[in-house]
C-alpha cells in the first residue's frame, strides 16, 4: 500500500478518463489492452489504486460504459462499487471527462455501508486525474501525495517528465487537484474539447518529477509491444 500522506485527512478520490479515439491504434480501446496475464490495463490501473488506499466507491470511470464495465468488473466485488459515467457529447475531450467525472464524484454517496446514513460521509478533500494508458503510473502516485502534504499551498500538484533539450513536461492526467479548486474550475468552464491546461487556467499548479516510466502512456502499437501489453483478442 502506498505511503504517501495526503494534504487533507480523507484518502483521495480518483477520475480516470477512458473514453478516447485511440486512432494510432486503429480504434482499439486502450483500457482494454490487455498484459501477458490476460489482464486489461484499466484493471491494473484500478487494482494499483486500490492497493494504494482509494476507495472503490470515491474512483470514477470515464468513457463508453459498454466496452469499459467487463474491465471494472473484473476487480471482483470490488468492481461493483467504481462509478462509472460518460461525457457529453461522447470524444469531447478529457476536460468534459473530468467535468463528468466530477459530477459523479460529488454528487453520489462514497459508501454503500453508510448509504442510508443521516449524514452520507463527504466527498474527499483531493482527487487524482488520471489517464487510463499509463501502465506504471502505480510508481509516481506516492510522488504526488507526498507533495500535496509538503506543498500545501497550491491547488493542484502535477505530475512532470524530463524531455531532451525543453523543459520539463506538464502531464495534466497524472494530477493530484483539491476537490474545491479544480470543482470550481470545471463550473467557472465550459469544458467541452477545452484542453486541460486552459481547464486549470488560474489555479497554483505545483509541478511534481515523477519515476522515470511512471506516465509512460500506449499511443501506438510499438509502444504497446514495449510495455508488454497485447491487442484485447490475442491469445
Amino acid at each position: 500500500m502506498g505511503t504517501g500522506a495526503p494534504a487533507a485527512g480523507s484518502m483521495p478520490g480518483a477520475i480516470i478518463p477512458a473514453g478516447g479515439r485511440a486512432r494510432r491504434l486503429g480504434g482499439t480501446p486502450k483500457p482494454l489492452l490487455r498484459d501477458t496475464a490476460g489482464t486489461a490495463l484499466l484493471t491494473r490501473i484500478l487494482r494499483d489504486l486500490l492497493d494504494h488506499g482509494l476507495r472503490p466507491e470515491a474512483i470514477v470511470v470515464v468513457g463508453p460504459p459498454d466496452t469499459l464495465r467487463p474491465a471494472i468488473d473484473d476487480l471482483g466485488p470490488e468492481g461493483d462499487r467504481v462509478h462509472l459515467t460518460r461525457e457529453e457529447p461522447p470524444y469531447s475531450g478529457p476536460s468534459a471527462a473530468i467535468a463528468a467525472g466530477l459530477h459523479t464524484l460529488l454528487s453520489t454517496t462514497l459508501s454503500t455501508t453508510l448509504s442510508t446514513a443521516a449524514t452520507p460521509p463527504a466527498p474527499p478533500d483531493l482527487v487524482f486525474t488520471l489517464a487510463s494508458d499509463m501502465p506504471e503510473l502505480h510508481s509516481g502516485i506516492d510522488a504526488l501525495r507526498r507533495a500535496s502534504a509538503e506543498h500545501p499551498d497550491a491547488d493542484a500538484w502535477i505530475g512532470s517528465t524530463p524531455q531532451p533539450g525543453a523543459p520539463p513536461r506538464l502531464e495534466y492526467l497524472f494530477a493530484l487537484h483539491r476537490t474545491e479548486a479544480l470543482s470550481r474550475r470545471v463550473r467557472a468552464t465550459a469544458t467541452q474539447d477545452l484542453s486541460m491546461r486552459r481547464l486549470l487556467h488560474g489555479l497554483r499548479l505545483h509541478p511534481v518529477p515523477l519515476p522515470r516510466t511512471a506516465a509512460t502512456d500506449v499511443d501506438t502499437w510499438e509502444a504497446a509491444a514495449e510495455l508488454g501489453l497485447h491487442h484485447p483478442n490475442h491469445r
